[in-house]
């Protein structure tokens, strides 16, 4: 699915009359053939946070399927949807990508995590927006140079990675922002 970097995020739900805009809530990272994106370099520094960020994020939802029990690791309840079913495959290489424990991980072993089934939010540095991108958007960094909006970049550098984090209770006005559309009207635009 496509949509263009920090725009508004949509639950577009299909078969539905009604959809819902969060006007607070900014797409990052939701790419797709045919559609332009940003290429640049990334700093190192900036993968490794993200590559972090996704990784325990994903491990706060999925502890007991990672055997990773005894490590410790902050909780970041980031993740917003998650897929059930078949992951997504990169849209471009057709295959599936997994994610290891940041370089700087100290605890058990844990096995890849597949990506393609998660949508993360992160608080933009003054909590007043969300941005909101899948987990791919790791793959899509390190192998297409998709280069983020420098907003996430900023968002992400500026993000406690050492302390917990509820997106539930820290983002909840987010939710309380919706707006209804036409789930008809939504599809004509896109």
């Amino acid at each position: 699915m496509y949509y263009k970097d920090l725009t508004s995020y949509v639950n577009l739900i299909a078969g539905e009359a009604v959809s819902y805009v969060y006007p607070s809530t900014l797409n990052v990272g939701w790419l797709w053939p045919g559609h332009e994106f940003d290429t640049g370099e990334v700093s190192r520094s900036v993968i490794e946070k993200l590559r972090s960020v996704i990784f325990y994020a994903i491990l706060t939802e999925e502890p007991q399927r990672l055997g990773g029990e005894g490590a410790k690791v902050p909780k970041l309840n980031l993740v917003s949807n998650s897929v059930r079913g078949p992951s997504m495959l990169c849209p471009w290489t057709k295959s599936n990508r997994f994610i290891g424990p940041p370089a700087s991980f100290e605890g058990a072993k844990f096995a890849p995590i597949e990506l393609g089934t998660r949508e993360l939010l992160l608080p933009s540095e003054d909590r007043k927006l969300a941005f909101c991108f899948p987990d791919l958007v790791i793959h899509y960094i390190e192998n297409l140079g998709y280069m983020p909006p420098q907003e996430f970049i900023d968002a992400l550098s500026a993000f406690p990675i050492d302390e917990d984090f509820d997106a539930d209770a820290e983002l909840q006005f987010l939710s309380e922002e919706e707006v209804e559309v036409s789930t008809s009207d939504l599809l004509a635009r896109m």
